[in-house]
């Protein structure tokens, strides 16, 4: 783990966000260049290439474990990166089949089936790849119930059977979500230090993400949804 950490994050751009008053920015920007850290990073981005990543092998069945009274389920697949177009649909998807009330899924499991007591779909986007997934917490019983009912929502998306206003009401969550998320100044200067890893230049990254959901389709989010299924994989602890 050590060996791939060194080969892999070292051969990344890294950006430092700096946080605080305006009269304090010149001196602490100052800092950071000449802080170990710039040097080593300088030092090594030249010299080494990332890991080449390797595609999630697609899983056939699931079984979880029945020696439990909880199972916590981890369900997807492959994602997209910071830079690829169909990202922002990997964000419509996270809200199409998420864990929020009105969501395909959830109104599968938790008002038809009663069978998951946590819910939540999570898609991270890295520089270089993704990961979508979604997080239920079920019992032994009902796990099998649970995997299935994620596996035909995607599948739902996929094929393009939405029902009237789902896509409409998961792009109003997306538009809110982005506002709320980052709110914070401190989760903004990660978002706009990741940005700058990118070199994508311009706006602020909060109105480059609700400015790309405008460009997104119904079609764009089915893709993405084909995409999680391809590499679909299916775990519980």
């Amino acid at each position: 783990m050590l060996s791939w950490h060194r080969r892999g994050l070292t051969a990344r751009p890294i950006a430092a966000s700096l946080v605080g008053p305006d009269e304090l920015m010149g001196e602490a920007i100052d800092a950071v260049a000449a802080s170990r850290l710039a040097q080593s990073v300088s030092s090594s981005q030249d010299k080494r290439k990332a890991p080449r990543l390797q595609e999630s092998r697609r899983v056939e069945g699931f079984r979880p474990a029945a020696d439990t009274d909880y199972i916590c389920l981890a369900v997807g697949g492959s994602g997209a990166s910071r830079r690829h177009q169909l990202q922002p649909a990997y964000e419509v998807l996270a809200a199409l089949v998420g864990g929020i009330p009105g969501s395909l899924l959830y109104e599968r499991l938790r008002k038809e089936l009663g069978a998951a007591y946590q819910l939540q779909t999570i898609n991270t986007a890295f520089s270089d790849c993704g990961a979508w997934r979604v997080l239920a917490g079920t019992t032994p019983a009902e796990a099998a119930a649970v995997e299935k009912a994620i596996f035909a929502c995607l599948d739902q998306v996929a094929s393009g059977r939405l029902p009237e206003g789902a896509f409409e009401f998961a792009i109003a969550q997306c538009r809110g979500a982005v506002l709320i998320d980052n709110e914070d100044p401190v989760s903004r200067a990660y978002l706009t230090g990741a940005r700058a890893c990118d070199e994508l230049p311009g706006e602020s990254p909060v109105r480059r993400m609700e400015s790309a959901f405008k460009t997104i389709d119904a079609d764009m989010v089915a893709e993405s949804a084909h995409r999680v299924l391809e590499t679909y994989v299916a775990v519980s602890s």
